[in-house]
C-alpha cells in the first residue's frame, strides 16, 4: 500500500525474469542483528552504499530518485546497495522491547559490517539526513575504502533544545499512541522544511499519507531516539581539531531545507579543493524527490570529476529526463517539417475562396487576444487541428486553454446534438451522460471524438500550466485596477483549474471506452476525424456591408465521420488509451500502475506487430520502456540493438576562445588515435562533458594536462592540445593560478612559443583572428592564448602594461571575469586603453586576494588609484563618471575582506606598516569620493574605507588609541577628513535622511577626535568645559547635532552623542549638564546601542559607587532607566545587563525590582542550575546587595537566610519561592514564543507567564532575535559569551509547560 501511495519505483525492473528474489534482497548479520540490504544492478560493478533518513526506509528514500532517468546510466556503471536500519523496512516485525537499538556510531558499525560482508574494496557513499550523519561517521574511520561521499541534509551537531523537546514528545506518542498528527507534522517539517505551501502539493499529500500509515511506529521511535541522542562529529579542515577528511565530498541541500546551517558547519570542516556544497533554489528539503534531474546532473558531474560516468553527455541526459518528466514528445526534425508543410498546404486550400479570405482577414487578426466567437472560425480551427493529426501536446503549446476549451465543447456539441438540448454546458455533464448511456451514444462516428477531448484534458494536467492569478498588485498595476490583459490571464488560469477537476471523469470515460470496444464487434476499424469531416455550409453565409466588407456566418458545422479516409484498428485505439493512462499515473508518481499500463501497450502492439501508435512516435515508446524497464515491443527490438551499438553520439560542445574563434569538441575531445595508440587526454578525468557555462571541473584536470605535456611518450599534437586546455581552464578559474606549479607554466610557454615561431611569418594575418577549422586546429590554437596566459601569471603593474602594449590589437579584458556591474560598464562600452588597464588591475587584485599575495595586492591598489585619478571628471552623465564610481566600488569591496585580515594579525611592526599604507590609501579614496559631490555616494564609501582603523576603537575609548604614537598620525589625518565631510554635509541642508541614516556608525569616532583634539596633549582632566572643548568647535558641534536631528538621522546622532558622552564623562563631568543635549535620547528605543561599548557613562557611576556620588542629574537618571528597560526588552537573557540594571535600581532606591533582577542573574548564569555559576558573574558583592534589599524591605527572615546560604544560590531560590513567590519574575518563554503561531495556545501561555516581562515586550523580543550581535568586532570570547546569554534560557521550564499544555 505504501509503495503505491508514494509511487516508489524499483531501480531495475526485472528485464530478465529469471532473477531470484535473493539477488535483490539479502539479510546481513551484523553486531546489532540482521539488517535488510536491497541490491540493484550488476554486482561486479563498483558499489554505491546508501543509508536512509528517519521515518523512511531505503526503498522510499532512494528508489524514486534512482529510477528517474538515470537508472540506465547508474546500472551500467554501479551496483546500488540500500542499507535499512534495524526494523525500518516496510515489512519489518516490531522490535523486541528488550532490543537495544544502536546509536549513531553503532549504525556506522552496521555499515562497516555490510561492507565487510560483501567484501568491498572501495565504494561510494550516499546518505540523507540521519543516514548522512551515519555515513559521515563511517567515512572518518574508513577513508581508504571510500572513493567519494555524497551527503544530503547532513547535520553533524548535537540536537538543540527545540529538537529535543519535539522529539521527546514524538517518541512518547509513537510508543504509546502510534502515529499522531503532531508526529506527522514533525516528520513533514524534518523532510520538507517550513514552507509546505511552496512545495509540490502532490508529493506533500503522498508523504503525509505515508507517514500517517506507518505500520511500525515503535521501530521508527527507536531510530528517532538514536538520532536525537547523537554526539557531535569532530573533524577539521587542517587536522588540528580532529581528523581530516581526505575523501571527495559533495553536499546537497534544498533552499527550504531546515538543515542549511548544519550543512555549512560540515562545509567549514572540509578541504575546499575536495568538496562541493550545492543549494538548489525553489526546492524543499526532500530534494531527491523535488528536483531529481538537478541532483542527478550534479552527481554525474561530481563523479565525472573523479573519473566515473565519463561517457555520459550531461546536457543530453538532463534534457531526456525533463522530456520524460513532462511527457514531451521527441519528434524527429523531418517529421516536424512534414507537419509544417501540411499546415501550409491546408491553409492554401482555405484561402482559395474569396469569401473565406475576407473572414480570415476580418477575424483572425484579433484571434490572439479575443475568444473565437463565430461558427465558421471554429470550423477552420477544427480543420487545422485535424491536419495536425490532433496532436494535443503540440496544440496545447500554441493555443491557450481558454480558446481550446471552447473548441472542444463545440466539437462535443457537433458530435452529440441531442444532449446539447438538455442544457449541457461543461464536460462533466457530457461525462456523466456517457457513463450512463455509453452504449447508446458511442459508435464508430463518436468514440474517437470523445477520446480526443479526454486526451486534451490529460495533456493540460500533464503540462502543469496552473499558475498564480495575475490580477494583482504589480509594478504596472499598482492599484489592482482592471486590466484587459491581466483579466484574460486570470480567465485562462481559471480555465486550467476547471479542466483539472475533470481528471476523475476522464478515467471513468476511459473505462467506458475500453469496456464498449472490447464487448462489441462493431469497432474493428475506428475512423479518424480528418479535415474533410468538418463541413461548413457556405450557402447559408451572407455579407453585412457596414463600410467594411465584414463577413458573418449564420450556419452550423456538420461533423460527418463518413467523409474520413483514415482509420485505426481496435487494438491500436486501446493501446492509445493505455499509453495516456501510463503518462498520467507516472506524472502523479503512481509508478506501479504506470508500468502495468505500459505493459498493456506493449502487449497490444505485439498483437498486431505495430511499430508505432497513431500520433505517438516509436522514439517516445522506447523512452518510456527504457525508463520504466519494460520490455520493448517486438517490432522495436531491432532498432534498440542498433541504437545500443551506435551508442548515440554525444552532441558537440562549443568553447569560445575569443570573439571570433570557436572549437567544436565531440565526445572524443582530442585528436583521433594515432598509429602508436595514443589516445590523447584520458576521458576518465571528466572532459567528455565540459560545457561553457557553469563549469564544475576540479583542479586535478589541469595537473593531468601538465603531466601529459611532460610525458615524451605522447604525440606532439596530443601534448599541444593538453597545453591549450590548460590555458583555457586557467582563464576561467582563479584558483588555478595557485594550483598550477611554475614548471607547468614554463611548459605552457614553451609549447606556445614554438608554435608561434613556426607560424608567425607564414600566417601573420591569422595571428589574432584565427579560423579553427579542420587541420588548422592544432596549428593555431595556442597562438591567441599566449597574451592571456602571460597576464594570468603577471602581477607587476609594469609587466601588465607592457603586455597590453604588446598585444594592443587584442581586447584582453574580455577574458577576465569581474563583478557584473564592472562588466556592464567596462566591457559593453567602447573602452579606451586606460579603462582596459584599470579593469585588468582590478581583476588582478581579486586574483591576488584569492591567492593571498598581500604585498602584490597593495602595489596594484596604489596603481588603481593612480589610474582613477587619471580619468577626467566631467558631468554626471559621462561614462567616465560612472566608471570611476564602479572602480572605487570594486576597491571598497576588497577593503571589506582586508579588514578581517588586519584584525587577525598581531600588532607587530609589519602590521603597523600595512595599516599605515592602508590609511594613506583610504585618504586618497576620500579625496576621490568627495569630488563626486553627492552625499549618497560619499556615505556609500565612507564606512568601508575607514573600518580598518575606526573599528579598532569600537570597544576601546578613543583616548587610548591616541596614546599610541605610531598609530596617532594616521587616525588623526583620517578622522579630520571625515569630520570636515560631516560638517560640510550639514551645510548642504540635504533632506536625503533615509540615505544619510545608513552612514557609518564609526563617523562618531572621527568627530570625537576632531572636536576633542586638544585633550590628546593632556593626560590630566582639566576643569571647565570650555577649556576641553574649544568654543569655535563647540558651536559647530551643536549645529551639527541640530541638523542631524532635523534630518531624522537618529542612528548616526545617537552613535555620535553616546561616544562623546562616554569620553566627556571620563574627562569632565560638567559637560553632561553643559553642552550635550541628553534629552534627545529619551524618546528613541535604539538607545540600547550604548551597550555595544564597554566604556559608558553608567559604568562610571557604578565604579565610583563607594565615593558616594550624589546623583543630581534628573535627565540622566530618566535616560539610564529607559536605556536598561529597552536593552532588557531586546535581550532579556544578558546577565551582565540585568545585573547592571539591578545595581542601578539599588542606587535609585527601587529595591524590589533590584531583588528580582538579581534573582534572574542567578538563574541565567547557572542555566537553571544545570552548571556551576561563574565566579566573575555572581560574586559575594551581589549576595550582599541582595541581603541589603531584603533588609531595607524589612524582610528580616529573608536577609538571614541569604546571609547563611551565600554559597548556595539554589537553596536561596527554593526558599524564596516557598516564602515570597512574588519576587520571581519568570522570564522563560521568550525563546519559545517565536515558535508559537496558535492564538489559543498563546493565550494559555500568557496566563502562565502573567508576570513575565516577556509578555509585555513580546513584539520587541521577537524582533530583536533577528538582529545580529551588537558589536561583531568584539573579541571572540565576548561574542561567544553574548551569544550564549542570548540563547541559554529556562528551557526545562518551557518544556514542562509545553508538555502540560500539549496534554
Amino acid at each position: 500500500m505504501n509503495s503505491v501511495e508514494m509511487g516508489t519505483f524499483p531501480l531495475v525492473q526485472d528485464a530478465d525474469y529469471q532473477h531470484d528474489v535473493q539477488d535483490i534482497e539479502e539479510n546481513v548479520n551484523t553486531t546489532f542483528g540482521p539488517v535488510k540490504v536491497t541490491i540493484y544492478g550488476d554486482r561486479t560493478k563498483l558499489p554505491i552504499v546508501t543509508f536512509h533518513d528517519i521515518g523512511l526506509d531505503s526503498e522510499l528514500n532512494f528508489q524514486n530518485f534512482f529510477q528517474f532517468g538515470t537508472i540506465a546510466e547508474f546500472s551500467r556503471e554501479f551496483c546500488v546497495y540500500n542499507i535499512n536500519a534495524p526494523g525500518q523496512h516496510s515489512d519489518a516485525e516490531p522490535l523486541d522491547p528488550s532490543y537495544q537499538f544502536p546509536t549513531m556510531d553503532g549504525l556506522a558499525r552496521i555499515v562497516e559490517c555490510v561492507v565487510d560482508h560483501f567484501n568491498f574494496k572501495e565504494l561510494i557513499g550516499l546518505g540523507v539526513g540521519a543516514g548522512a550523519n551515519v555515513l559521515l561517521r563511517y567515512a572518518l574511520h574508513n577513508q581508504r575504502r571510500l572513493i567519494a561521499l555524497i551527503l544530503v541534509n547532513c547535520d553533524p551537531t548535537t540536537a538543540g533544545w527545540i529538537e529535543w523537546g519535539y522529539q521527546k514528545v514524538n517518541i512518547n506518542y509513537l510508543r504509546t499512541k502510534g502515529m499522531t498528527p503532531f508526529t506527522v507534522d514533525y516528520l513533514m517539517w524534518h523532510h520538507f522544511g517550513k514552507r509546505l505551501d511552496e512545495c509540490n502539493q502532490d508529493i506533500v499529500r503522498q508523504y503525509r499519507a505515508l507517514f500517517h500509515n506507518i505500520s511500525h511506529p515503535q521501530n521508527v521511535a527507536a531510530y528517532i531516539e538514536s538520532f536525537l541522542n547523537r554526539t557531535p562529529i569532530h573533524f577539521s579542515r587542517d587536522g588540528q581539531n580532529g581528523p581530516k577528511l581526505s575523501v571527495p565530498v559533495m553536499q546537497i541541500v534544498g533552499a527550504r531545507s531546515p538543515f542549511i546551517e548544519q550543512t555549512l558547519v560540515v562545509n567549514q570542516c572540509l578541504d575546499p579543493s575536495q568538496s562541493e556544497w550545492i543549494k538548489f533554489q525553489d526546492s524543499c528539503g526532500l530534494v531527491l524527490d523535488d528536483s531529481p534531474e538537478k541532483v542527478a546532473e550534479s552527481m554525474i558531474l561530481f563523479l565525472q570529476g573523479i573519473g566515473y560516468l565519463t561517457k555520459i553527455n550531461v546536457r543530453e541526459l538532463v534534457k531526456q529526463m525533463n522530456d520524460a518528466r513532462n511527457g514531451i514528445r521527441s519528434v524527429e526534425t523531418s517529421k516536424e517539417k512534414e507537419k509544417l508543410e501540411l499546415i501550409d498546404s491546408f491553409l492554401q486550400t482555405i484561402f482559395k475562396k474569396e469569401e473565406l479570405k475576407q473572414v480570415m482577414k476580418a477575424k483572425v487578426k484579433g484571434g490572439a487576444h479575443q475568444a473565437i466567437v463565430i461558427e465558421d472560425l471554429y470550423t477552420y480551427v477544427s480543420k487545422l487541428c485535424a491536419s495536425l493529426q490532433w496532436d494535443m501536446r503540440k496544440i496545447s503549446n500554441n493555443i491557450v486553454p481558454l480558446y481550446m476549451r471552447d473548441l472542444i465543447m463545440k466539437v462535443l456539441r457537433w458530435t452529440f446534438p441531442g444532449p446539447e438540448e438538455g442544457g449541457f454546458n461543461c464536460f462533466y455533464d457530457y461525462a456523466k451522460e456517457l457513463c450512463l448511456k455509453g452504449k447508446e451514444l458511442l459508435n464508430e462516428g463518436t468514440i474517437f471524438i470523445v477520446w480526443i477531448v479526454a486526451q486534451y484534458i490529460l495533456v493540460v494536467e500533464e503540462n502543469e500550466k496552473i499558475q498564480k492569478p495575475l490580477i494583482k498588485q504589480t509594478v504596472n498595476n499598482p492599484e489592482r485596477i482592471y486590466d484587459p490583459v491581466l483579466n484574460f490571464a486570470e480567465k485562462n488560469h481559471n480555465t486550467i483549474r476547471e479542466l483539472s477537476k475533470y481528471i476523475p471523469n476522464v478515467l471513468e470515460i476511459f473505462n467506458v471506452l475500453k469496456r464498449i470496444v472490447n464487448e462489441s464487434d462493431d469497432f474493428e476499424k475506428i475512423p479518424l476525424p480528418t479535415a474533410d469531416c468538418f463541413i461548413f455550409n457556405i450557402s447559408n453565409c451572407k455579407f453585412i456591408n457596414n463600410g467594411e466588407n465584414e463577413f458573418c456566418s449564420v450556419s452550423d458545422t456538420i461533423l460527418n465521420m463518413k467523409m474520413s479516409k483514415e482509420s485505426i484498428s481496435k487494438n491500436e485505439f486501446l493501446a492509445l488509451i493505455a499509453f495516456e493512462e501510463c503518462i498520467l499515473f507516472l506524472s502523479v508518481l503512481r509508478k506501479n500502475i504506470a508500468v502495468k499500463c505500459l505493459e498493456e501497450v506493449v502487449r497490444l502492439m505485439d498483437k498486431e506487430n505495430l511499430e508505432k501508435l497513431w500520433n505517438v512516435s516509436s522514439d517516445k515508446i522506447k523512452v518510456y520502456c527504457q525508463m520504466l524497464r519494460v520490455k520493448l515491443p517486438n517490432s522495436l527490438l531491432n532498432d534498440n540493438k542498433l541504437m545500443e551499438d551506435e551508442n548515440v553520439t554525444l552532441k558537440s560542445n562549443i568553447w569560445k576562445l575569443n570573439n571570433n574563434s570557436k572549437i567544436e569538441l565531440s565526445s572524443k575531445i582530442w585528436n583521433s588515435n594515432d598509429k602508436d595508440g595514443n589516445k590523447g587526454l584520458p576521458l576518465k578525468i571528466g572532459l567528455a562533458t565540459v560545457t561553457e557555462k557553469r563549469e564544475t571541473l576540479t583542479l586535478n584536470i589541469i595537473k593531468q594536462c601538465i603531466k601529459i605535456m611532460t610525458d615524451q611518450s605522447y604525440d606532439k599534437s596530443v601534448r599541444e592540445n593538453a597545453c591549450n586546455f590548460a590555458v583555457y581552464k586557467a582563464l576561467h578559474n582563479r584558483r588555478i593560478i595557485k594550483e598550477v606549479p611554475s614548471c607547468g607554466q614554463e611548459i605552457v610557454f614553451r609549447f606556445a612559443d614554438i608554435l608561434k615561431k613556426e607560424k608567425d611569418e607564414e600566417e601573420k594575418s591569422k595571428l589574432y583572428n584565427v579560423t579553427l577549422d579542420g587541420s588548422d586546429l592544432k596549428d593555431y590554437l595556442c597562438l591567441p592564448l599566449i597574451p592571456y596566459w602571460n597576464l594570468i601569471t603577471a602581477f607587476n603593474p609594469a609587466a601588465i602594461k607592457d603586455i597590453m602594449m604588446q598585444f594592443e590589437k587584442v581586447l584582453l579584458s574580455n577574458k577576465f571575469k569581474c563583478s557584473y556591474m564592472l562588466q556592464e560598464m567596462f566591457l559593453k562600452n567602447k573602452m579606451k586603453t586606460q579603462h582596459e588597464y584599470l579593469y585588468i588591475l582590478m581583476v588582478k587584485m581579486q586574483q591576488l586576494e584569492a591567492v593571498g599575495n598581500d604585498e602584490g595586492w597593495q602595489i596594484l591598489m596604489k596603481n588603481c588609484h593612480k589610474e582613477i585619478e587619471a580619468l577626467n571628471l566631467v558631468d554626471s552623465k559621462s561614462k567616465s563618471y560612472y566608471q570611476r564610481f564602479l572602480a572605487l566600488d570594486n576597491l571598497r569591496g576588497s577593503m571589506v575582506s582586508w579588514n578581517e585580515k588586519i584584525f587577525k594579525v598581531s600588532k607587530t611592526e609589519a602590521w603597523q606598516n600595512v595599516t599605515k599604507s592602508l590609511a594613506e590609501t583610504a585618504c586618497l579614496v576620500i579625496n576621490h569620493v568627495v569630488s563626486f559631490n553627492s552625499p549618497i555616494i560619499i556615505n556609500h564609501f565612507l564606512s568601508t574605507y575607514c573600518t580598518f582603523l575606526l573599528n579598532t576603537c569600537s570597544y576601546k575609548p578613543i583616548t587610548d588609541i591616541k596614546k599610541q604614537d605610531s598609530f596617532n598620525c594616521d587616525v588623526w589625518r583620517l578622522s579630520e577628513a571625515m569630520a570636515y565631510y560631516c560638517i560640510a554635509l550639514t551645510e548642504t541642508k540635504s533632506r536625503t535622511s533615509d540615505k544619510v541614516n545608513k552612514a557609518s556608525r564609526n563617523v562618531y569616532n572621527a568627530l570625537m577626535v576632531y572636536f576633542c583634539q586638544n585633550n590628546s596633549q593632556s593626560s590630566k582632566h582639566v576643569k571647565g568645559g570650555n577649556k576641553n572643548l574649544p568654543t569655535s568647535k563647540i558651536g559647530e558641534l551643536i549645529e551639527f547635532t541640530k541638523n542631524l536631528k532635523e534630518q531624522g538621522c537618529i542612528d548616526l546622532l545617537i552613535d555620535f552623542l553616546v561616544a562623546l558622552l562616554n569620553d566627556a564623562y571620563a574627562k569632565n563631568k560638567t559637560m553632561l549638564n553643559g553642552y550635550i543635549p541628553i534629552e534627545i535620547f529619551s524618546n528613541d528605543i535604539k538607545i540600547w546601542q550604548i551597550f555595544s561599548y564597554s566604556k559608558n557613562a553608567f559604568k562610571g557611576y557604578i565604579r565610583d559607587e563607594k565615593g558616594k556620588i550624589d546623583i543630581d542629574f534628573p535627565n540622566l537618571k530618566i535616560l539610564m532607566q529607559n536605556i536598561f528597560k529597552n536593552a532588557l526588552s531586546v535581550h532579556p537573557h544578558n546577565a551582565f545587563w540585568i545585573r547592571m540594571y539591578g545595581d542601578f535600581c539599588l542606587l535609585i532606591g527601587d529595591f524590589r525590582k533590584a531583588m528580582r533582577l538579581y534573582l534572574q542573574v542567578i538563574l541565567i548564569c547557572s542555566d537553571n542550575f544545570k552548571q556551576p555559576i561563574p565566579e566573575n558573574a555572581v560574586d559575594d558583592i551581589m549576595y550582599i546587595k541582595m541581603a541589603t534589599c531584603c533588609y531595607t524591605l524589612k524582610y528580616l527572615d529573608m536577609t538571614v537566610m541569604i546571609a547563611q546560604s551565600m554559597k548556595n544560590p539554589k537553596m536561596i531560590l527554593q526558599n524564596l519561592q516557598n516564602i515570597y513567590s512574588d519576587f520571581l519574575t519568570l522570564d522563560a518563554g521568550c525563546d519559545y514564543y517565536k515558535f508559537i503561531f496558535n492564538d489559543e495556545l498563546f493565550e494559555n501561555m500568557t496566563k502562565v507567564f502573567d508576570r513575565s516581562l516577556m509578555v509585555v515586550n513580546f513584539k520587541a523580543i521577537t524582533d530583536a532575535y533577528s538582529i545580529p550581535l551588537l558589536n561583531p568586532y568584539n573579541p571572540t570570547n565576548i561574542r561567544i559569551t553574548e551569544d550564549f546569554r542570548r540563547n541559554a534560557a529556562f528551557w526545562k521550564c518551557v518544556c514542562n509547560v509545553f508538555f502540560l499544555i500539549a496534554e
